[in-house]
């Protein structure tokens, strides 16, 4: 298959820009499709902009046909979905395939598998590898299902979604019923009606994931693990490569199972596969088979350009061994509630200093997502990385909104970051329950 003359890019923000930034150095036509909240603010290096419709997700990003009429009407031959909305939608890859337009993911039947999470769980099982799950709670009443949970706690979680909505813990039979009801309400109305799963709840464990890839010919390979314990409320804040305090017998094992499960799914493409870890063992938590927001820091290790590498496999190219890894990098994402209108920002630069952010409309930050940028910084070893991302948070400055920006400068100097001994529950006991400060302006 020749490599694609015109791309749509099914997103908006600062993943937008970042897949336009590849398609521009490859020389490929880059055209974006936006929602009128976002039109006035189309991020630079579009060849084309095309207005989807309303503000509402509905009848913008999350419009399988709506956007794909766009594409058809532009003369893209490719879609690429960025992460979140109908990223990991089998349907819309579907859909994709009979219009003749390459989706640049994994086939239907590989999103079929891989992104209903208690799907992918049973196929980890058939696999061996080592999961936590409980079961599917659908169709029966909570009282039947708990009454086969051998001990408590257990986290509840959406089987479809992401950014950590939907998901509640209980701690005890009683409250359950309690917490799934939570659950319901928070998860977003496209995902709830999926229904929901339920696992064992490991409260001192890391998350860790594994970055891989994999062409039409089966060849595979995996980057070293990523570290992204620090959540607030299972939204991620900080990941750094290669995560720290993790052995070479549990890379090796990590990195084996993440290539397992892909090569059972048939993925073509890249994904990425999450593992907690704990004292008793590691255990597998998903697949994200799409570019992760935090694809960057394994990008500045590894010296390769994952959107590069996912149109190259998408096109049917094979797989390129990447270079050896090298130094370490850290990721802090800032997170923006503006307060108006307006939203003045100052980001960080200077030597190994990244930052992938995009021009955005104050409303869009609190209708889509309050992502507002990236900041990565990368040096020859993690203490050197932790130093220049420090510096990086001091010389960023947020005006007119609430941010976590003191809470990340906050805890890049932190003891248990400093010292790589942080969990997923680190991040909630050393900020508390509000992540949001008020920067005056």
């Amino acid at each position: 298959m020749p490599m694609f003359r015109s791309v749509l890019v099914a997103n908006r923000g600062e993943i937008a820009l970042r897949v336009l930034r590849t398609l521009r150095e490859m020389g490929i036509r880059g055209v974006v499709a936006l929602s009128s909240l976002d039109l006035p603010v189309p991020p630079p290096l579009a060849d084309k902009v095309i207005c989807l419709g309303g503000a509402e997700p509905e009848r913008s990003y999350m419009d399988a046909h709506r956007l794909l009429s766009a594409a058809v009407a532009c003369g893209a031959d490719a879609v690429h979905p960025g992460y979140g909305f109908l990223s990991e939608d089998p349907r819309f890859s579907s859909l994709c395939r009979e219009m003749g337009l390459a989706f640049i993911g994994p086939s239907p039947e590989t999103l079929g598998l891989l992104c209903d999470k208690e799907v992918a769980c049973r196929l980890a099982g058939q696999l061996g590898i080592p999961n936590l799950l409980l079961g599917r709670v659908d169709g029966e009443s909570p009282a039947r299902f708990t009454a086969r949970i051998p001990e408590y706690p257990v986290i509840i979680k959406p089987v479809k979604g992401g950014g950590g909505k939907g998901i509640r813990i209980a701690r005890e039979e009683k409250e359950f019923e309690r917490r799934l009801n939570e659950a319901k309400k928070e998860t977003p109305a496209r995902y709830s009606e999926d229904g929901f799963y339920v696992e064992r709840f490991l409260p001192q464990a890391r998350h860790l994931e594994v970055q891989v890839m994999r062409d039409a010919g089966g060849r595979t390979t995996a980057f070293p693990p990523r570290d992204c314990s620090l959540q607030h409320r299972n939204q991620k804040w900080m990941e750094e490569t290669p995560a720290s305090k993790c052995p070479a017998h549990l890379k090796a094992c990590l990195s084996r199972d993440a290539c397992r499960l892909v090569e059972a799914a048939e993925l073509v493409g890249i994904a990425t596969v999450e593992f907690l870890v704990a004292e008793d063992g590691y255990f597998f938590l998903e697949v994200n088979p799409r570019i992760q927001v935090e694809h960057t820091v394994t990008e500045m290790i590894a010296a390769v350009d994952l959107v590069r590498e996912q149109l190259r496999l998408s096109a049917g190219e094979p797989l390129k061994e990447p270079p050896p890894p090298r130094g370490h990098a850290v990721e802090a994402r800032l997170y923006v509630l503006p307060r108006g209108e307006s939203l003045r920002f100052l980001l960080p630069g200077g030597p190994g200093i990244r930052v992938d952010a995009a021009p955005q409309n104050p409303g869009a930050l609190l209708r889509y997502d309050p992502l507002l940028a990236k900041i990565c910084a990368w040096a020859p070893d993690r203490a050197s990385a932790l130093a220049r991302l420090s510096r990086a948070l001091e010389e960023t400055v947020v005006e007119e909104a609430s941010s976590n920006l003191f809470h990340l400068q906050r805890l890049v100097d932190s003891e248990p970051f400093r010292h790589g001994e942080y969990y997923t529950h680190t991040l909630e006991d050393l900020i508390g329950g509000d992540p949001w400060i008020t920067c005056a302006g």
